[in-house]
């Protein structure tokens, strides 16, 4: 069985628009149903290792373990004032920046000081689009990529989610570095923001992510991209396949028929979850009437 990895989930994605709006007239112990059953989900499609948006600070230490997964939280750097101070203690906090080319200054460079000082990771949007490249380049006057140097955010652990739009010289300026790679594949093909040419990304630190998506399927998400890469390459071996399986756990121990193991479909038994989906379908049909 693969540790699959997903880097980057929002429970958001189960709510009507995804308005996250709605949570803030729902108690903790409502928004927590809505933790829960995103991570059932997780667990369902086989997921070990868990990257989840928790911008209301829900304690996610029973779920990791009621699941038998490690799960981090991501909490927005708007936020980082905010959060409990408890939830500090240990390793399970990541920093994210979603505007980096929208935020001014002295806030990148506070959130730098204070995140380098607490010895956090960060998570960085980061080449997307070419629309949000290009302004932060503008804004800057220099290759974004410096820019990220020149907030010291490459100076620990860094994860840049996106990179659609990174070419040979970024990457390899960013190879001097901590960095790895997150893709949101799926998701940016149903925006149409640009193809990922994962060619590029050789031999690096890259994953998974399934960001707004309620059909977790992380198996199905390395296999979209193979065979995208297969056409943009004309080729269908100038990428080995064991590369799209590092995607999903982070390591490829040699074994065979990988195409076969990438065409699969996980649906572990997860005690309970009819009886979990139940009652948070129930939640959302009243939250849903009262608006």
């Amino acid at each position: 069985m693969l540790e699959i990895k997903n880097y980057y989930c929002n429970p958001y994605a189960l709510l009507p628009q995804d308005d996250k709006n709605l949570l803030r007239q729902w108690n903790k112990e409502e928004i927590g149903l809505l933790y829960e059953y995103m991570i059932a989900l997780n667990f369902k499609a086989g997921v070990k290792d868990l990257f989840l948006v928790n911008d209301f600070a829900i304690e996610l230490n029973d779920f990791a373990k009621k699941y038998d997964m490690t799960i981090k939280s991501v909490i927005n750097a708007e936020n980082l004032l905010t959060i409990p101070s408890s939830m500090l203690v240990g390793d399970n906090i990541i920093i994210e920046i979603d505007k980096i080319d929208e935020y001014n200054e002295n806030f990148l460079m506070q959130i730098n000081d204070l995140t380098a000082k607490l010895k956090l990771p960060l998570l960085i949007h980061f080449a997307r689009d070419l629309k949000t490249l290009g302004r932060l380049e503008q804004k800057y006057k220099k290759p974004p990529e410096k820019v990220l140097e020149d907030f010291g955010f490459l100076d620990r652990e860094c994860f840049l989610l996106g990179c659609n739009y990174l070419d040979k010289d970024a990457i390899s300026f960013l190879d001097n570095f901590n960095v790895k790679y997150i893709f949101f594949f799926f998701c940016d093909g149903e925006m149409g923001r640009g193809f990922l040419n994962f060619k590029l990304f050789d031999g690096k630190d890259c994953y998974l992510a399934s960001e707004k998506i309620t059909n977790i399927d992380m198996i199905k998400e390395a296999n979209l991209l193979r065979l995208e890469n297969n056409n943009l390459l004309c080729s269908n071996n100038l990428i080995d396949c064991d590369n799209y399986i590092k995607l999903l756990c982070g390591k490829c121990e040699k074994q065979q028929n990988l195409t076969k193991i990438l065409s699969a479909k996980i649906d572990k038994n997860c005690e309970d979850f009819i009886d979990l989906k139940t009652k948070f379908d129930n939640l959302l049909a009243v939250k849903c009437k009262k608006n």
